[in-house]
């Protein structure tokens, strides 16, 4: 959609120079509402919901504006100081709607709610691991189903199981701080967590100034300046490197399947060796789709989906453990396979000493007790 009327070059330059302004312009009520971005060359902000109401100024694409309601295909929006109205048909809104994903609480559980506030009544608390169904994202929360019951949980501890994304990047500062994830496109967003350069991002969706990303399985947003698009950043070529001692952990979909360590990055090349989940590599550089990584004294490439990026040296395995139950039970259920889906082996006592093979992702462990060899949750193992 272009504006009504041409815009002139000095209309053009006054929309930029708002769109600069934003990292200035706090957005209000960040937890309460959706983001979206334009998706126009330039969108007209309108008075009232209706192409007569007069624009008020125009928006080029790739700008963050805050979803404060719906009606009629139009969405009354706050974009830094200025609040009014935008065709729906031109803002791109990212809901994660038809996605899974799987809670994953600091304390081990985390709250289904009646509504998108913390002071919401609590329908019921799940443990890590739970598989919920994702209806709709509302602010900073996700609308989701869990078995029969509907309610909302908090955006950045639940972790997708799959997503959409559009681009990958490395997080690169000139002073070689950290970078804020923060729940809205915006300096006076909350911050969720912080991450050292050299951390692989999935960027979800594009902005002028911030980009929609997960990192480490947590949904949020950085700004566009500290992310370095497909690991590049640095001075030279070749796709960029990561950091020298950047480490990573082999983390194929199946517990059964083997990682390929190759001698060039390419599915044709020469197989070198091959490693199950849970092998810890050293990153020694990106490219493209590829890691160059050091592995038992061995120097060669492993595809980048399939290894999940550790900001220090996973524990060298076989390590020693004992269970545990965070929600106050005194039994650890041990698991055919990974996730709450997977067949229960048997149940054993709080406190029962077990084998750490291998981590096969941020929430289960490969482990053996006695002679039997399953899995466990990581949340109830206390080394």
């Amino acid at each position: 959609m272009t504006p009504t009327h041409r815009l002139g070059l000095c209309k053009r330059c006054f929309a930029f120079a708002l769109v600069l302004m934003f990292c200035l312009a706090p957005l209000a009520a960040l937890g309460s509402s959706t983001f979206g971005t334009v998706t126009a060359n330039f969108l007209n902000l309108r008075a009232g919901p209706n192409t007569s109401s007069q624009v008020l100024t125009s928006f080029p694409r790739g700008t963050w504006v805050q979803v404060l309601d719906t009606s009629g295909g139009w969405h009354r929006v706050q974009v830094g100081n200025h609040t009014g109205y935008m065709s729906a048909n031109f803002i791109s809104l990212n809901n994660a709607a038809g996605e899974t994903g799987r809670v994953s609480g600091a304390n081990g559980f985390i709250n289904l709610r009646a509504s998108a506030s913390l002071t919401a009544p609590v329908l019921a608390t799940f443990p890590n691991g739970t598989v919920v169904r994702i209806l709709a994202r509302q602010g900073t929360f996700y609308r989701v189903q869990v078995n029969d019951l509907t309610g909302y949980m908090v955006e950045h501890l639940v972790r997708l199981d799959s997503v959409n994304v559009v681009a990958r990047a490395v997080i690169r500062t000139a002073n070689g701080g950290n970078v804020n994830l923060r729940t809205g496109p915006d300096m006076s967003a909350s911050v969720i967590q912080s991450f050292r350069p050299g951390t692989q991002v999935d960027i979800l969706q594009r902005g002028t100034t911030w980009h929609r990303v997960r990192v480490s399985g947590v949904t949020g947003f950085m700004r566009a300046e500290f992310l370095s698009i497909g690991g590049s950043g640095g001075s030279g070529g070749g796709g960029g490197s990561t950091p020298s001692g950047g480490f990573g952990v082999v983390n194929n979909p199946r517990p059964t399947q083997l990682l390929n360590l190759r001698e060039r990055a390419s599915l044709n090349a020469r197989v070198l060796a091959q490693y199950r989940n849970g092998k810890q590599v050293e990153i020694l550089a990106t490219t493209g789709d590829w890691f160059r990584v050091r592995v038992d004294g061995m120097t060669g490439y492993m595809m980048r989906r399939y290894v999940r990026v550790t900001s220090t040296p996973s524990p060298g395995f076989p390590i020693t453990a004992t269970l545990r139950n965070l929600n106050g039970g005194s039994i650890v259920n041990f698991r055919e396979s990974p996730g709450l889906n997977g067949r229960i082996l048997a149940t054993y006592p709080v406190g029962t000493t077990v084998t750490i093979l291998s981590y096969y992702n941020v929430d289960w462990a490969h482990v053996s007790i006695g002679n039997r060899i399953g899995f466990v949750s990581r949340h109830f193992l206390r080394l």
